[in-house]
């Protein structure tokens, strides 16, 4: 591989996810006009670059898995309207009964 092709090729180690354990971002064409030639500005565009491929495949993490999360969700949420349910039922038996054994203590 040429020199200059491995100027464009960076390789993100260690990121947050159960996912990727390693990723390869491949850079555009010199985007980027260098005005100085410092080690400073250097730093900053390499940390600056690293920084937006992070954020570019979190963001894609994120999007993957989404559709798990919104499962859970409607797990979690069906599990609430069940139990609701359940309670529902069970006070208006407990009212049921109550009623006619007030009705049963007036009667008698």
């Amino acid at each position: 591989m040429n020199n200059l092709d491995m100027k464009n090729i960076i390789v993100l180690k260690d990121l947050p996810s159960n996912i990727i354990d390693e990723a390869i971002v491949i850079l555009k064409d010199n985007k980027i006009k260098k005005k100085e030639k410092s080690e400073n500005t250097n730093e900053y565009i390499n940390t600056s670059i690293i920084n937006e491929a992070q954020n570019i495949i979190t963001e894609y993490i994120e999007k993957l898995e989404q559709p798990k999360r919104e499962k859970q969700n409607q797990r979690k949420l069906l599990l609430k309207y069940r139990k609701l349910q359940v309670v529902s039922v069970a006070l208006t038996g407990v009212m049921i009964v109550s009623i006619l054994i007030n009705l049963i203590k007036n009667v008698i």
